[in-house]
């Protein structure tokens, strides 16, 4: 449920707040693509409203973003080191927003996290990938662990948790790349991990949220998303490669 515009003029307010006390100088510049069809269509375009602020590394990437939109909050965070750091920087963006929308629309829908892994071989390319990975691991296709080509697989399950469920989804990409620099052939492998806890079973309403304990449902949200996510990574990766990526902190 969206909330009104009065309300997300304090959302905005808030949000810039936010943005002050974390370092984050540069607005997001929020772009969206409406189309309507069948019998009801309507030229007329639905107001879209977002405000959001960011900061870059020194390569240009984005460091720190977050955007508020009318139903959601998205975070993204470059940089893992543990996921409490990790949960401390997301706390200190969200809690300020949550009572805001819930004070509106006191339920809860879904929570989601993705995680983003790189690697790049030293070696030149082609290099086999299969020492990265788990030997009996669910997530990986036998035709990828004995090719040095590129490749792309992806899967995904529900698992059930009493009146919500875990969305996992699991994408996996190894392919041939240049070093800008040296003009140098390297092996990369992008790994993506969405872990999504959503009230949307059928038949069944959305979480309502209490105010007084609102931070806590969420933060309790977060760590059970984490620990599904950090299940799946151990499915995946060899324990070497999970120390490398900080997967045990």
């Amino acid at each position: 449920q969206e909330v009104s515009s009065e309300v997300f003029l304090e959302v905005k307010n808030q949000a810039a707040t936010i943005a002050k006390n974390l370092g984050l100088p540069a607005p997001v510049k929020h772009q969206g693509f409406q189309f309507s069809v069948g019998p009801e269509f309507s030229a007329k375009p639905v107001p879209m409203e977002a405000v959001g602020y960011q900061s870059f590394a020194k390569d240009g990437e984005i460091d720190t973003l977050f955007l508020c939109e009318r139903n959601k909050v998205i975070i993204t965070i470059r940089s893992y080191v543990s996921w409490d750091e990790t949960k401390q920087l997301i706390e200190s963006i969200s809690k300020p927003l949550v009572d805001i929308y819930l004070n509106s629309a006191p339920a809860l829908r879904s929570i989601s996290v993705q995680y983003v892994n790189e690697f790049h071989s030293v070696a030149n390319a082609p290099t086999k990938t299969d020492e990265m990975f788990q030997p009996s691991s669910k997530w990986l296709p036998d035709f990828c662990r004995d090719i040095n080509e590129n490749w792309h697989t992806h899967g995904g399950v529900f698992k059930p948790n009493g009146d919500s469920r875990f969305l996992i989804n699991v994408n996996l990409d190894v392919k041939t790349g240049e070093n800008l620099e040296s003009g140098q052939q390297f092996t990369g492998l992008h790994n993506l991990i969405l872990v999504r806890l959503g009230y949307d079973v059928p038949g069944q309403p959305p979480l309502v949220i209490e105010l007084n304990n609102s931070w806590e449902v969420i933060e309790k949200h977060l760590d059970d998303v984490h620990a599904i996510e950090k299940q799946t990574l151990s499915e995946i990766f060899a324990d070497e490669y999970l120390e490398k990526m900080g997967a045990f902190k």
